[in-house]
């Protein structure tokens, strides 16, 4: 990749987002560090190429693929090296960022949940290639990301010779979290039906009407896109059709006999030229628009757990003034009702003394939600700080990643072009002889 965006360093061990510790304290080290952080000239640049099928003819057999490295980090013990990785190595990779840096957007793997899986094509060479594509851009994120590139896990899954062993260990010692999939989601949505929706401050909201939108227009090139590479197949399949006929007129016509044959050539060179387009733009482009589309879910993710930070803080005022409210009623002579009145004096009890204990009870409670009111405040001000820095870090990976796609298309399509006008022209002049 030739774009920077002046991201992080990558140190050893991650100083990042803590899967047990609370969020505010982690916090504090994401704002003083970020200066730092963003200005360092360090750099990781990753390519995942060349799979392979191993254990092939074996209920066990799958794709690896070579992830090749080079960067200027002292953490590493070479400027360039390569490994070997599986999509279940991925797959722990994410898993360990995800828990690792819980505020974080943290890039999404490509879908495993595909077609091919269905079908039995996950083998096949335009899946796995496809699939390198990706999951370069997954890397490629994760380098540009001013913390997720320290952290200690990503830099072992690209260096270390006994990946294996080191993600054994690190699943016996219980440090990974896997994702509870379709069932968090459902609780997720339970919850949400039962509790009011947060305060939106309208610099988020603005964001999220932002993501909206460009998910729209995202997704809607990508079909444009995905139709025109069908259609490329389809041309291709004509070219070759059409050439192969062609040529048969060299026999039936004599007299043009290397005309009909350059003319042929001609048609057949076209054909190659298309189905290089057509790959350039599915595997580059088309997968790359995809893989934005679940990018922006990663976005969404972290607003929803913004969000959600907030609907503490605002549940625990709403508590708390309740409790001050009851308070304010038990001292002003309130809140001794006919009913309570009644059952205190038939068990006896004095109505003076179980005033007072229940005046103390809530202000124990009172004291109790204060503290953590001025804590789950002090905890959703710092994420609100930490997902704006999010943002922004997105956005440049999005925009840099964008335009190094657009010049990929572009240089695509020149290089057909500049092919088709050479090939065509050596025909022409061929046949004004």
């Amino acid at each position: 990749m030739e774009w920077q965006d002046e991201a992080g360093p990558s140190s050893g061990p991650s100083n990042g987002m803590s899967s047990n510790g609370p969020v505010h304290s982690d916090t504090d080290l994401y704002r003083s560090d970020y200066h730092a952080l963003e200005n360092d000239k360090t750099y990781i640049e990753s390519v995942v190429s060349d799979p392979a099928k191993d254990m092939d003819g074996t209920q066990n057999a799958h794709i690896t693929y070579l992830v090749t490295t080079k960067s200027n980090n002292t953490q590493f013990q070479n400027k360039e090296f390569r490994v070997r990785r599986r999509f279940s190595d991925f797959v722990f990779l994410y898993n360990c960022l995800n828990n690792e840096f819980q505020a974080c957007v943290v890039p999404p793997l490509p879908d495993k949940q595909r077609l091919e899986y269905i079908r039995g094509d996950r083998f096949s060479t335009e899946f796995t290639v496809k699939r390198a594509a990706s999951l370069t851009r997954y890397l490629s994120r994760i380098a540009h990301h001013p913390l997720l590139k320290r952290s200690k896990y990503y830099h072992a899954f690209l260096e270390s010779g006994e990946w294996n062993a080191y993600k054994k260990n690190n699943i016996a010692r219980g440090g990974l979290i896997v994702d509870g999939g379709i069932l968090d989601g459902l609780s997720d949505t339970l919850v949400s039906a039962f509790t009011r929706p947060p305060q939106t401050a309208q610099e988020f909201q603005e964001v999220k009407e932002r993501i909206d939108r460009l998910d729209v227009c995202v997704s809607h090139i990508e079909k444009v896109l995905a139709r025109s590479v069908r259609r490329q197949s389809d041309l291709v399949m004509d070219y070759q059709d059409l050439s192969q006929h062609v040529g048969q007129l060299e026999h039936l016509i004599p007299s043009l006999e290397q005309e009909f044959s350059k003319f042929a050539g001609g048609l057949q060179a076209l054909a190659i030229n298309t189905a290089v387009l057509k790959e350039k733009l599915d595997t580059d482009y088309v997968s790359s628009l995809k893989d934005l589309m679940h990018y922006l879910m990663s976005v969404r993710a972290l607003l929803k757990q913004r969000d959600q930070k907030q609907a503490d803080y605002e549940g625990l005022v709403e508590y708390n003034e309740r409790a001050e409210a009851d308070r304010a009623a038990l001292v002003s002579g309130g809140g001794n009702g006919i009913l309570r009145n009644k059952l205190e004096d038939i068990r006896g009890i004095n109505h003076e003394f179980s005033r007072r204990e229940r005046l103390q009870k809530l202000e124990d409670r009172i004291e109790s939600l204060t503290g953590e009111t001025d804590l789950a405040k002090t905890t959703s001000e710092a994420f609100d700080e930490q997902t704006k820095r999010e943002i922004n870090t997105f956005d440049k990976i999005r925009a840099g990643e964008m335009k190094e796609t657009l010049k990929t298309l572009t240089s695509g399509q020149v290089d057909f072009y500049a092919a088709l006008v050479k090939d065509w022209e050596a025909i022409y002049d061929a046949l004004g002889e």
